[in-house]
């Protein structure tokens, strides 16, 4: 399992968690009237830059970080940064930031459960999450920070540190081979 196979298990964790919300969208035209959405989740980014006001309200999940380490002896370790975007339209302050918050409340709420997530990733013990003070006009932004723990890459070679391999027969496996087939009953 991957860091893409654990964004596409948030992203589907996200709209289920989000999808009640219903948010405003910028009207089409000044002036125009205001329809309503759940935010639309992204991977990694928006799909055109220049669309990036248009598409609000949504939410992108990004990989920041990732960091693996394998130490002889000691079993390897795989983590993954991930953060998750958030940028709402609304034309009272107090609402939009409010609106913001009911999102990131509603993720960490999910992800504090400490479920595995897809069956093979867990949230590791931090949470960060910040509401933008800055206001755009009628654009409220925020987002929350979190690291995953992935299941780690195993190496193809044998640990020569670790005292189980030091007595490996290279050429003749039968003896370790013999053990692993079933006994068969007479």
């Amino acid at each position: 399992m991957t860091a893409t196979d654990l964004m596409v298990a948030l992203k589907a964790i996200v709209e289920e968690c989000t999808r009640d919300i219903v948010l405003p969208c910028r009207p089409e035209k000044p002036g125009g009237e205001t329809t309503y959405r759940a935010a639309k989740v992204y991977l990694m980014d928006l799909p055109k830059k220049t669309d990036d006001l248009n598409l609000i309200p949504y939410i992108i999940l990004q990989v920041l970080t990732g960091q693996d380490e394998q130490k002889p002896g000691d079993d390897p370790h795989s983590q993954v940064g991930v953060r998750f975007a958030i940028g709402v339209f609304c034309d009272d302050m107090g609402e939009g930031k409010l609106n913001v918050l009911n999102i990131i409340e509603r993720i960490r709420h999910r992800l504090l459960r400490r479920e595995i997530i897809a069956g093979h990733f867990v949230l590791t013990d931090t949470i960060d999450w910040a509401i933008d003070p800055q206001t755009n006009g009628q654009y409220f932004f925020g987002e929350i920070l979190a690291s995953f723990e992935l299941p780690p890459v195993q190496p193809d070679f044998p640990d020569f540190e670790n005292i189980a391999y030091k007595n490996t027969k290279w050429f003749d496996r039968t003896e370790e081979l013999e053990c692993l087939r079933p006994e068969i009953s007479e």
